[in-house]
């Protein structure tokens, strides 16, 4: 527990902030001035600022309870073009350093580490490398790592050819194959572009942002990227990743004076150097009308032909500096798009005047300059030629006029209230990205931490009644710094991309002497050799299994379990200290899913789970109920539970329906009562609501696809092989796109209305149910009141927690080698088989093997030699799946062969016991990653995974050696091979169609 004894003497876990005696502002500790102590109660931290007085490095350190300790360094790295240089320096950093000497030193201590978070990113203008972890030596370790990396990363020029970009022959051992662009950013890039939401917010920003950093692309355009010399790189690098342009961020329960110590030891030698600037402002014209900018997009293939425009208006509002400016803008930003009682969500999306917003809508506070948009995608031509603008304009013109109801007001401060109670696992990696953005543009760190401060200001400046009105006529109806980006439709947008990117790889190469034609070769082969090479990693420092402890280290003995009476409902309790809130989950099964939902059927089931939160009920609007859920509770949830047998998932599964809300103690009664009044009473037969509802979830799922293909084909690749993957394929992937987009077509929704109401009965009142609640001891006998209130009218039927007796599967396995053609210029692969279940003793063998194959060969094969940004394998635990993916892949065609070789190697590979115990140690990580309360029982709950199963399983993974891996290897890798679904996303093929392989377009993925 943390202790509060003043500043000086503030405790945690009985360790001070600092080794020493005193501790004020104004004080030196290990090169360090300490500019600022400040409580931070209503988070229960003390947070302190400092400076380093040599360097004038920025640090700030938050010591609170928490044992995940977190820390990062980050730098100012605002771009002047779009080469991607900052993202390229981000991922070449982290390819060696002075002291670890070794290739991917990052991707290495992944398995010398338990680190419950390790990553690095690029935002707009600055480039971050946190980890988190809850071990204080492997603190230690990835620190001392990541500060190296930084601050003396070796830079070679291979490392920038390989994650950067290059010209080179596809195959790098034959000259006479043809020329093409490698690079794994180059290829991250191309993906991300290929996503229309991500381009047209990127698009949009460029535009708004004339003048300054933020009109390029810190992440790189495909286009400019070629542009980046490696000189430029290593110039970029010495000029941004110093000492007195860093900041320093540590959290949790570690003392503050070694870290001050060890931190000096890295960067006192370095003298002060002038910080880089570049123009934050946008020169984003403040005269006349407003600025209209148009460009041409891809088509949106789950978009009707005449709704193919995407268009947004935005405005040019406070620097982030500007804290309560931009709080307040924020805050306005929710009250007029957030929610089914939001005026521009109502004038916009339930009018259906586009599908759903655009990706750049709301108040965006990650630029110095801030901004505001609403746009719509899935827009009709006509509309974008004035229509939409107007609209936009009446409702902010009634706004101002008329301003927003008080209840809805507090309902928005209530989510803010409620967000500071609900404590998260990640909560100090949370809190970090909170806060980097308006750090790093110069606001004081911890001003950015007391959001009761801003509330209290909030409350006081609504007394007069106009404070949102001034705001929306001030920043809003009278600002001339506005932009209206429309974005078109063409049909030859990626074509047109492809020529280009073909005639400029034509340039390149037309521009070569023989002599470095030679060199390039040269190169290849060099880089090649150099990714085959083995490499000595006992420089690198590591955890040994003695870090992992022999027992679970989360528990269910403190979980109480009753029923409900009369009716014998099974309740799980879980009473610890949560903070005032209260959590509750409920899981309806269907006795016999296999044959009491038919088939067809199938498809409505998430949208039912999204119609109970869109339609409204027959006694209010959905609006109504909207501000009711948020005045009372912190959100409630309704979704699908799907669970393959922990025993025979080829068979045997648990379908139903999940219920979850979270609330006030003293609020429990308002949200039993809402989610009754939303279950029983929903409306399903407002078919205007529900219509919206379906264009916007076709649009949604559309969009994800280029972002998270490697999703999609690894749902398709395993639909064929189990009867809980092919529902996963029916419930998330293509086979839901399709039906949703031929309900689209529908005219008449009077029998989709139906069929939700059929399904709703079904999953509602015919159903076994179990109920979990978290909850203070204090709060019990309230819980226990409202619950039994809530169940009284349910009925309870016959069956147990994941039981093998609800139903067997006809299912027949089927396995293909199928190709899906899209409009992207990126790929995505996937590649499955079963293998056993989660209670064979086997099972934790293959996860392992598959942590080894992706450290020693995948990750060599797919990432630094072929080009993709990310590939591995992984086993399915519950369900027995084996999968390998790649993502975002130049080559998927020959990432697929080497899933192939990756069961020959494995088959064949010995492994050490130092690369064992590295597997072991990245598996465990996950296993033992830190649990919010409102997550601890959870397993058991949902899946009936038990502490006695988990501590077997955990045993079997702390006993396997070598031996044992390489005999699961043999026993089910290599045998699979005419028992796997293989599955390719991508761009569209020429002329030849690969042996073997199935084209299928988007109508022919009905797998239902």
């Amino acid at each position: 527990m943390v202790e509060y004894l003043g500043v000086n003497a503030y405790i945690v876990h009985g360790k001070p902030l600092h080794p020493g005696s005193e501790f004020t502002p104004g004080h030196v500790l290990h090169g360090f001035r300490v500019d600022e102590i400040r409580e931070v109660p209503e988070i229960s931290l003390t947070a302190v600022r400092l400076e380093h007085l040599r360097t004038g490095a920025q640090y700030l350190h938050v010591a609170r309870d928490d044992a995940n300790n977190v820390f990062s360094v980050g730098f100012n790295t605002a771009p002047k073009d779009s080469s991607g240089v900052s993202h390229i320096l981000e991922h070449t950093a982290l390819c060696g350093s002075e002291r670890y000497p070794v290739r991917d030193p990052f991707f290495k201590m992944l398995n010398r580490s338990m680190s419950t978070f390790m990553n690095a990113w690029t935002a707009h203008d600055y480039t971050q490398y946190p980890f988190a972890t809850q071990n204080g030596q492997d603190y230690a370790n990835l620190r001392d790592v990541y500060l190296d990396a930084v601050f003396r990363p070796l830079l070679r020029d291979l490392d920038f050819y390989q994650e950067g970009w290059r010209i080179e022959r596809e195959n790098a051992r034959d000259p006479t194959s043809p020329w093409t662009f490698k690079g794994v950013v180059y290829n991250e890039m191309k993906g991300a572009f290929s996503d229309t939401e991500s381009l047209f917010a990127t698009r949009s920003q460029q535009a708004l942002y004339p003048g300054c950093t933020y009109s390029y692309v810190s992440g790189g355009d495909p286009t400019h990227i070629p542009e980046l010399t490696y000189e430029g790189l290593v110039n970029f690098h010495r000029r941004h990743y110093h000492p007195s342009n860093a900041r320093f961020f540590s959290y949790g329960n570690l003392p503050l004076g070694p870290q001050l110590e060890a931190i000096n030891a890295k960067i006192d030698s370095y003298e002060r150097a002038d910080t880089p600037t570049v123009p934050l402002l946008s020169q984003l014209s403040a005269a006349g009308p407003a600025t209209r900018v148009t460009e041409t997009g891809p088509v949106d293939a789950a978009t009707p032909a005449d709704r193919q425009v995407k268009q947004s208006v935005s405005f040019l509002t406070h620097p982030t500096t500007e804290i309560f400016p931009c709080f307040a803008m924020g805050f306005l930003s929710k009250l007029l798009l957030s929610g089914a009682d939001a005026p521009l969500y109502q004038a916009l999306i339930d009018t259906n005047m586009g599908a759903e917003y655009s990706a750049n809508t709301g108040f965006n506070p990650y630029t110095y300059q801030s901004s505001f948009s609403v746009g719509l995608q899935g827009v009709r031509a006509a509309d974008a030629a004035g229509p939409l603008e107007e609209r936009i304009t009446q409702v902010l013109d009634k706004v101002a006029q008329e301003g927003f109801s008080t209840p809805r007001i507090e309902a928005l401060i209530h989510q803010i209230e409620m967000g500071h109670k609900h404590r998260t696992a990640d909560f100090g990696m949370s809190l970090m990205q909170s806060i980097s953005t308006g750090w790093f543009h110069g606001s004081n760190p911890i001003d950015l931490m007391e959001i009761d401060n801003r509330v209290a200001r909030l409350r006081n400046e609504l007394q007069d009644g106009q404070f949102f009105q001034s705001l929306v006529t001030k920043h809003l109806l009278e600002n001339p710094r506005k932009l209206v980006y429309t974005m078109e439709p063409d049909a030859d947008f990626q074509a047109s991309w492809n020529r280009g990117e073909s005639e400029r790889l034509a340039a390149v190469v037309a521009s070569l002497t023989p002599a470095q034609e030679a060199n390039i070769q040269k190169r290849g082969e060099t880089l090649l050799a150099a990714q085959d090479a083995e490499q000595d990693l006992g420089c690198l420092p590591t955890l040994t299994l003695a870090d992992i402890p022999t027992q679970n280290t989360s528990s269910t003995e403190n979980l109480k379990h009753t029923q409900i009476t009369p009716k014998q409902f099974p309740v799980q309790w879980n009473l610890a200290p949560t903070n005032g809130i209260s959590y509750l989950k409920t899981i309806a099964t269907l006795p016999h899913p296999a044959t009491d939902l038919p088939a067809d059927w199938q498809s409505f089931v998430p949208l039912l789970c999204s119609a109970l939160t869109t339609c409204g009920t027959t006694r209010r609007t959905m609006a109504e109920l909207t501000q009711d859920i948020r005045m009372y509770t912190g959100g409630v949830s309704f979704n699908y539970h799907l669970s393959p047998s922990l025993r025979d998932p080829t068979n045997n599964y648990e379908l139903g329906f999940s219920v979850g809300g979270h609330c006030l103690d003293a609020n429990l009664p308002r949200m039993y009562d809402l989610i009754r009044e939303i279950t029983d009473q929903t409306d399903f037969h407002k078919v205007d609501r529900l219509q919206t509802l379906i264009v916007g979830q076709a649009s949604g799922l559309w969009n994800s696809i280029a972002e998270s293909g490697h999703s999609f084909a690894r749902m398709l690749a395993a639909s064929t092989l189990l009867p809980t993957s092919q529902l996963n394929e029916t419930y998330n992937g293509f086979d839901q796109l399709q039906f949703l987009n031929r309900l689209t077509a529908k005219s008449d929704l009077t029998e989709v209305s139906q069929r939700l109401e059929q399904l709703r009965d079904l999953f509602l009142d015919k159903t076994q149910m179990r109920v979990a609640i978290t909850a203070s001891p204090s709060s019990e006998k309230a819980n226990q009141t409202a619950l039994e209130a809530f169940m009284a009218h349910q009925s309870a039927s016959a069956g147990g927690l994941n039981s093998d007796n609800g139903g067997t599967s006809s299912f027949t396995p089927s396995y293909s080698q199928r190709y899906f053609p899209m409009p992207f210029a990126s790929n995505f692969s996937a590649q499955s088989f079963y293998t056993v279940p989660f209670s064979h003793p086997d099972s934790p063998a293959l996860q392992l093997l598959s942590k080894l194959m992706t450290t020693h060969f995948l990750h060599r094969e797919i990432r630094e030699k072929n080009g993709a940004y990310g590939g591995g394998a992984g086993l399915g635990s519950q369900n027995g799946l084996f999968s390998f993916f790649s993502y975002r892949d130049p080559n998927p065609f020959k990432s697929v062969e080497t899933f192939r070789r990756a069961c020959e190697w494995a088959e064949q590979r010995e492994f050490t016991d130092r690369e064992m115990t590295e597997a072991k140690l990245s598996l465990f990580s996950g296993i033992d990653s830190p649990l919010s309360v409102f997550e601890e029982g959870m397993s058991l709950f949902t899946y009936g995974i038990t502490d006695e199963l988990r501590q077997q399983r955990r045993d079997h993974f702390l006993s396997l050696t070598s031996r044992d891996v390489q005999r699961v290897a043999k026993q089910y890798l290599v045998p699979s091979a005419s028992k796997t679904s293989s599955v390719i996303i991508g761009e569209k093929l020429g002329d030849s169609t690969p042996v073997g392989w199935e084209i299928q377009s988007l109508e022919a993925t009905n797998l239902s």
